[in-house]
């Protein structure tokens, strides 16, 4: 799912909903991680090679695994 939104390996996440993760402690980080499973939120990702931050968009999506 994440590839599919446009998130690419080594994308550097900077922001969620506008909070920058740098100020987070990691309870804090959890919660916001897990608000992120439940609706669309707003990224904002360093991406080498790229001046300044992109925005993105994630929307959650259950992921099929197959059986074994």
């Amino acid at each position: 799912p994440a590839e599919r939104n446009g998130l690419a390996a080594g994308d550097e996440i900077i922001m969620i909903n506008g909070i920058s993760l740098a100020r987070l402690d990691i309870e804090q980080l959890v919660q916001l991680l897990t608000m992120a499973r439940q609706q669309a939120v707003q990224l904002q990702l360093r991406r080498t090679g790229t001046a300044g931050l992109l925005p993105l968009t994630m929307v959650p999506a259950e992921m099929q695994s197959p059986s074994v």
